[in-house]
């Protein structure tokens, strides 16, 4: 007979079991949401773009220390499986946006995670990243091993960072009139490191605004072309109207790139008061059948377009020559080459380096010329053919290396009569560079400045700023589409007065689908891709003084 007491014993054993088993489970899922939540949770979150836009330098901030605890996590592949395919850039991601938003708690955390790594080539970008914040951070370089960086922060953390960034450009960090003559070149350089203009104007605001405006002044007189380019970014850090003056003077600067920083600071300041200005009579419409924006010149034959390298002729009713008979939509003439100009009755077409004058509508060859160069664009004039040119390769990215520069041939003998005008050694940024204002003007759009350049001789009637895409000019106006100047990244269409570059007015539609068509009267039409109207721009009064 079984002893009282025990009989009970096998099921003491299964509640054991059930409450270990209970406490292990639970175990489990707190590790497993504890290692969501730190692991998981913060490396989505970070490479998830939607989120990360909406939080503050701070909530930013903490995110990326939360992920530099673990950098070697997406270099061993898992990266992949927790934020998607790629994954594995995560960290490196963190490191780089530490150099932007990291402050001083961020430096500790940043040698501890350089200590990370188990084998140098197999992780050398995050490396790379993490040396790159602490070198932004701290401005500081201490060298490429956690224990510089150690001994280094061992002897530096009773310091602020502002003492941190003072040390590294070798200033005091109370402001006197000779720390900002020497910070002023750090910031001046024509491609700054990002970093060391961010550093360089946190250690500027500290100092007193009214003296580094007044040596900011200074400098543009006695200056180097470094000093001078540092005091227009002063300028435009501190939107300082005292310093427009100055900007003004260095707009005629001998030094092409403070001329280009110069104006292009000033039409920044332009285009932020005249933004969509009072009085500028925007109109939205509905598409109305019989509202009609005015005249609009057109052929009534045919038209001409370029299709890649080979420039075609269409008819838009049927034509009959002696030469030809041509039904409606079909091909009247093709040949290859690039079209560089249109004109009521012949087109400018650019192969290589030769361009040929051809007659409309068979396209049969009037004049030709040889070029050093290859040819992008032409202007018109009465005796004069203006011709834009480049040594860069017209079929490479739209963005390409190469000077480029105007030479004007003369259309009654073939010769060239003057040139080459050299525009910019930085290359074409993109073919729709040249457009005809009359008969003896014309405009280019390169580099940073708007050119106008008189077809008879290649004088440079005036160089001002924006640049955008030519789209219009006539003896009034510029009409530029612009896809955002340095303080506006938006699109929009900017005015120019044609006698001077000034900008008038900056324009920024709603939508981004309309296109820009034709300026007719007093008015810009806008017009979406079924031709439908959208806005109409009342174009700015302009006082009737001549050109």
């Amino acid at each position: 007979m079984a002893a009282p007491g025990n009989q009970f014993e096998p099921d003491g054993h299964k509640r054991l079991i059930i409450v270990v088993a209970a406490l292990i489970l639970l175990l489990v899922v707190v590790g497993a949401v504890v290692v969501y939540y730190t692991v998981v949770h913060p490396f989505r979150c970070l490479w998830d773009g939607d989120y990360t836009r909406t939080l503050s330098d701070k909530e930013m901030r903490d995110l990326c220390h939360q992920v530099i605890k673990f950098p070697t996590l997406g270099d061993s592949g898992y990266g992949s499986m927790i934020a998607g395919m790629e994954g594995d850039r995560v960290p490196a991601y963190a490191f780089l946006t530490l150099a932007r938003v990291g402050d001083e708690t961020s430096v500790p955390r940043l040698i501890s995670a350089l200590g990370s790594a188990r084998a140098p080539a197999s992780n050398a970008y995050w490396r790379a990243a993490c040396l790159h914040a602490l070198e932004s951070i701290t401005n500081q370089k201490v060298g490429t091993t956690q224990a510089a960086w150690k001994a280094w922060y061992i002897a530096n953390k009773h310091k602020s960072r502002i003492e941190w960034i003072a040390d590294g450009f070798g200033v005091a960090v109370k402001g006197t009139p000779q720390a900002v003559q020497a910070l002023l070149p750090v910031i001046g350089p024509a491609d700054p490191r990002e970093y060391t203009m961010r550093n360089a104007f946190l250690l500027l605001d500290t100092y007193d605004r009214t003296m580094v405006c007044e040596q900011a002044a200074i400098a543009t007189k006695t200056g180097t072309p470094d000093a001078k380019r540092g005091a227009i970014r002063v300028a435009a850090h501190y939107d300082a109207p005292e310093l427009e003056k100055m900007l003004q003077e260095l707009g005629k600067d001998s030094d092409r790139t403070v001329r280009v920083l110069a104006l292009n600071h000033l039409a920044d300041a332009a285009a932020k008061r005249l933004t969509n200005p009072p009085g500028s009579f925007v109109r939205s419409f509905k598409w109305d059948p019989k509202y009609s924006p005015g005249p609009k010149h057109q052929r009534s034959d045919y038209y001409v377009w370029a299709d890649t390298d080979k420039i075609l002729v269409r008819s838009k009713k049927r034509i009959e020559t002696e030469e030809i008979v041509v039904h409606e939509g079909g091909i009247i003439a093709s040949v290859d080459g690039r079209l560089a100009y249109e004109g009521d009755d012949i087109v400018v077409a650019a192969e290589n380096d030769a361009v040929r004058i051809r007659a409309l509508p068979g396209l049969a060859e009037k004049r030709s010329f040889k070029v050093g160069g290859s040819v992008f664009g032409a202007a018109m004039g009465r005796e004069v053919i203006a011709l834009l040119a480049t040594t860069a390769d017209l079929n490479a990215h739209m963005y390409r290396d190469g000077r480029i520069w105007m030479e004007g041939w003369s259309l009654a003998t073939g010769e060239r009569i003057w040139g080459p005008v050299v525009l910019n050694e930085n290359g074409v940024e993109d073919d729709d560079a040249i457009i005809q204002g009359d008969p003896d003007v014309c405009y280019v759009s390169q580099d940073g400045l708007t050119s106008a350049i008189r077809i008879a001789d290649g004088e440079i009637v005036w160089q001002n700023a924006p640049e955008g895409m030519l789209k219009h000019a006539d003896r009034k106006f510029l009409v530029l589409e612009s896809f955002g100047l340095r303080g506006l990244d938006l699109w929009g269409l900017m005015i120019l007065d044609a006698r001077d570059g000034r900008l008038l007015a900056y324009y920024l539609p709603d939508d981004r689908r309309l296109e820009f068509r034709f300026v007719t009267g007093e008015e810009i039409t806008l017009v979406d891709h079924d031709g439908k109207i959208g806005y109409v721009f009342r174009l700015p009064a302009i006082e009737p003084e001549a050109r």
